[in-house]
């Protein structure tokens, strides 16, 4: 075994998991942004049944100081299902004389209640969250001389949820990325009221602009609605390689994924979780800046330097516990691996990697860049595999991280009960260690990032004020969504000069080949147009600053990437 330093990074090579040679890593770098997908899941609140219209038609309805308004939808499904957690009697404990036994084992056996006649309805009222008001379907609603038809009155969740799906049209299926992106529209038990609302996406290429329209044509219809985000959301990417498992497996692999990928993915992930901890962070508080980390439980102390991914994994699987006290494959991890597998050599299969870190976000941009902060930590992981295995850091760093973690990775294994806030009180004095980790974890990662829209800089400016600090110093998300990304916007694409149409016509048509250098090449397309050259000049710098395209020494033009 040996070890090489490169810069802050130190690195441990093993025969057992050799380095990527560079044609390896060569063809993964080109290979894996064509296939590789990411797909997202919204959690979001929603308003309670009685929160006021913000439409200006919210005038009550005209019988509303009578007693009826109180009425729920629900009541008779209420009274023939006869829940044991509704039930008056039981809740009480005051039973039908002393011999009298509940006949209902546990909260969830409706049909012993059924024949029981002790049973009784413990209405909870506005405060029950399958309160759904009368008024929504009521014939008699009226206001003003206009009737329910003329005017939308119903906010209860269920038909928010019902208004989203037709808006959205989900497609159901993985296989169809479909004209929103939405996978299905549904409820979640944990979000407010009623299930909230929960939106997974379907996989899709990397590629900014698609993917921010679609976290903004999600968004915005869900806020307009009421949708809120707390301690109780979580934004989750999934990043993966198209694959389907039927009889015959499908994958979008050509070849298994070298583990030493997956391997250096997960030290990068240890080495930064602190950092990604904070950067999605989107509590509203100094005292709670993120949620609980019950359902996103760190991985620093699983080492993949001392065990393979596939032990990693299992590990996981093992040491990972949430409900009831039970392992659960691994799957509440800030970064699981569940969905991987490996073949015979420890090479994986079948890529699916989920990053549970984020707080919910309602600002279009910032949900954006996490995603391809996530994606880009995949492309930079093939990278550094070609040195070697990579360390999380000295002594000194591993001791800052135990030191810091306490302070924003809080929660864990607290039970139910109160609120699911992380008790970050303490953090202070560890602020600059985390915008000192994440300044560098958004720098390690900029050229992955230079392509993809406006996310380096989006998430420079996360690394020293994430959306809870913003949230902390009296900020919307419209004033997040419009800080970060308002000049983004209001900018004209690069390379937009009065000639680019004309050049970008040459160099897709190879009108112009075979010139010595590209500043022969621009003499020639200038004068090809007829233009003069430090126009073509200006044109060409900015196109090939884009990204989007570079000069060919073989075939003596300007080409694409």
């Amino acid at each position: 075994m040996k070890k090489r330093n490169r810069g802050a990074l130190r690195f441990q090579q093993k025969t057992s998991r050799p380095p990527l040679t560079r044609e390896q890593c060569s063809y993964l770098l080109e290979h894996l942004p064509k296939i590789l997908k990411i797909g997202t899941e919204f959690e979001i609140n929603l308003p309670e049944p009685t929160a006021p219209l913000q439409e200006k038609d919210s005038e009550a309805c005209v019988h509303a100081d009578k007693p009826c308004v109180e009425d729920c939808v629900n009541l008779e499904t209420c009274l023939t299902t006869r829940h044991p957690a509704f039930c008056l009697t039981r809740s009480t404990g005051k039973f039908l004389g002393e011999d009298f036994q509940c006949p209902a084992k546990d909260e969830t056996d409706s049909e012993a209640c059924k024949t029981c006649p002790a049973w009784m309805l413990n209405c909870r009222g506005l405060s029950c969250s399958m309160h759904t008001p009368y008024c929504t379907v009521c014939p008699s609603f009226q206001r003003r001389g206009r009737t329910v038809e003329k005017a939308d009155i119903r906010r209860d969740p269920e038909s928010v949820r019902r208004e989203m799906r037709d808006l959205l049209t989900p497609t159901g299926t993985l296989g169809q990325v479909g004209a929103s992106g939405v996978l299905e529209v549904k409820k979640d038990n944990s979000l407010m009221y009623n299930g909230g609302i929960e939106v997974p996406t379907v996989g899709r290429r990397i590629h900014w602009n698609s993917f921010y329209n679609m976290c903004k044509n999600i968004i915005d219809p869900i806020v307009e609605n009421g949708g809120f985000v707390n301690e109780r959301c979580g934004q989750h990417y999934h990043v993966l390689a198209g694959y389907f498992q039927g009889p015959e497996k499908i994958s979008d692999l050509e070849e298994p994924l070298p583990e030493i990928v997956l391997a250096n993915l997960h030290q990068l992930h240890r080495r930064y979780e602190l950092a990604m901890f904070w950067i999605m962070s989107a509590g509203a508080s100094m005292e709670s800046l993120t949620r609980w980390a019950r359902f996103r439980q760190s991985i620093f102390r699983f080492s993949a330097v001392r065990s393979k991914m596939s032990r990693v994994q299992r590990e996981l699987a093992q040491n990972i516990i949430c409900m009831g006290g039970a392992p659960q494959n691994g799957k509440y991890a800030s970064v699981a691996y569940h969905f991987c597998e490996f073949d015979g050599k420890g090479d994986v299969e079948t890529f699916h990697i989920e990053n549970r870190i984020a707080d919910g976000c309602l600002s279009p941009a910032v949900a954006a860049s996490w995603a391809m902060l996530c994606y880009a930590l995949v492309m930079k992981a093939v990278r550094l595999s070609q040195y070697g295995i990579m360390e999380v850091g000295d002594q000194e760093f591993t001791e800052r991280v135990k030191q810091t973690a306490p302070h924003i990775i809080d929660g864990e294994h607290r039970e139910w009960g109160g609120g699911r806030f992380a008790d970050t009180s303490g953090i202070g004095p560890f602020i600059p260690f985390l915008r000192e980790t994440a300044r560098e974890m958004v720098q390690l990662l900029k050229p992955e990032l230079t392509n993809l829209g406006p996310s380096f800089n989006i998430l420079m400016e996360l690394a020293e004020r994430p959306c809870s600090v913003r949230l902390v110093e009296g900020q919307s998300w419209e004033d997040i969504e419009r800080d970060l990304y308002g000049d983004y916007a209001r900018e004209e694409p690069p390379g937009r000069g009065d000639n680019e149409e004309e050049v970008l016509e040459i160099i897709d048509l190879a009108g112009i080949v075979e010139c010595e250098d590209v500043e022969s090449w621009i003499e020639e397309v200038a004068a090809n147009l007829g233009q003069d050259p430090n126009d073509v000049a200006q044109t060409v710098n900015e196109l090939i600053g884009s990204g989007h395209y570079r000069w060919s020494d073989a075939i003596g033009a300007l080409i694409t990437t």
